[in-house]
């Protein structure tokens, strides 16, 4: 089908002719359709030179020019009849592009999606670790809340002990059962005041059994000089001492020993040397002893060991005095009444009753305002 009327450069179709004899779009633009162009629709050429190649690029340009504008009157034509353009007039770099960007949206769309997932992970990670340090302290707080301990602390700490070691100790093996030292030293106390009394309570509270006890006190240091392990045992011992049993006679002696040196590896020390306790050393091999004992005057009759001095000679009366004064003071810290000293009549105790002041018309001596009567022992008069 030809058309009757020439195209010009800047000719539109119009949609608006007769629709009598108007052909549709595919009938136009049909393969088997010819489109004849006048004069009129072509540009004059000028040639300024025999070259060929010139008009060969005018006449390329020219062709564009069409193809353009048959491009603009077939979307102008779909976008007001509203039809499916011909993919057989036009290339699909329109559509192309549209993938292109729809793809672009996509990739950016999946990119911060990604951004998110990892933002995620990683919060998820952080609250992972919080909840496991959460969990180790809430493990570690309930294996430090005691609550048999906090259940004892309205308890006077004695019996606070005993309920404890009864809950530690209550499925444990007569022999595999453990003490501390505090339930140890209550337990030795009790011993103390009355060992059928202990045998009678030993399978009731599941205290310690006797042999425990003498461990627990051959540990306990025995170093020369006044020394804090065997006040802290005759403390133990008097507390259930009636007013009678508190008054104590203390009683000193001497004995010669032989000379020999000795190290102790276990405590890095060497043994057999002049020794009053308290570092109170030298360098002289000791030959002899001093010794102290307390024992008790009124009532049912005990004694006990106090302290023991390594000399070299013999004491001499103004050391023992620093010595005797300060066991004296210890016993009446812990509650005693010390009101009799006995001593033999060795020189140097009679340099002792000197240097204390005794005489036969002042039979005593003063400390810490308590007078202490200063006695030789009867045999040796």
């Amino acid at each position: 089908m030809k058309l009757e009327k020439k195209l010009k450069k800047n000719a539109v179709p119009d949609i608006h002719l007769p629709n009598v004899s108007e052909p549709s779009f595919e009938e136009v633009f049909s393969p088997n359709s010819i489109i004849e162009l006048g004069n009129e629709d072509f540009l004059p050429v000028v040639a300024e030179s025999p070259d060929i190649s010139n008009n060969l690029m005018l006449l390329a340009s020219v062709v564009k020019e069409a193809q353009e504008e048959i491009g603009l009157f077939d979307r102008m034509h779909c976008k007001d009849i509203g039809i499916q353009t011909n993919l057989n007039l036009i290339s699909g770099a329109f559509r192309e592009q549209k993938l292109v960007e729809e793809n672009f949206e996509l990739k950016n769309k999946l990119e911060e999606k990604e951004r998110e997932i990892s933002y995620l992970k990683f919060q998820l990670q952080d609250s992972a670790r919080k909840y496991k340090r959460l969990q180790n302290e809430l493990k570690e707080k309930e294996e430090s809340f005691d609550v048999i301990g906090h259940f004892c602390s309205n308890f006077p700490p004695q019996i606070s002990a005993i309920v404890q070691n009864n809950v530690k100790n209550f499925n444990r093996n007569p022999n595999g059962r453990r003490y501390d030292n505090y339930f140890k030293t209550l337990a030795l106390g009790v011993y103390f005041l009355s060992p059928l009394a202990y045998r009678h309570l030993k399978p009731i509270l599941r205290i310690p059994d006797e042999r425990t006890l003498d461990e627990f006190v051959s540990e306990w240091p025995r170093d020369s000089g006044c020394n804090s392990s065997s006040i802290r045992c005759l403390e133990l011992k008097s507390r259930g001492f009636s007013q009678e049993q508190k008054f104590v006679s203390i009683l000193c002696d001497e004995m010669a020993l032989k000379s020999h040196m000795q190290y102790l590896p276990k405590f890095d020390k060497i043994v057999g040397v002049e020794d009053y306790g308290a570092e109170n050393r030298t360098s002289r091999i000791g030959n002899s002893a001093m010794t102290l004992m307390v024992q008790g005057i009124g009532g049912a009759p005990w004694s006990h060991p106090l302290s023991y001095f390594i000399v070299h000679g013999s004491c001499k009366g103004d050391v023992a005095k620093k010595y005797i004064f300060e066991t004296i003071t210890q016993l009446q810290n812990i509650g005693l009444n010390p009101c009799h000293f006995v001593c033999d009549q060795g020189s140097n105790f009679l340099n002792l009753a000197r240097v204390l002041g005794v005489s036969e018309e002042h039979p005593f001596f003063e400390v810490n305002g308590k007078d202490i009567f200063f006695s030789m022992t009867v045999p040796t008069f």
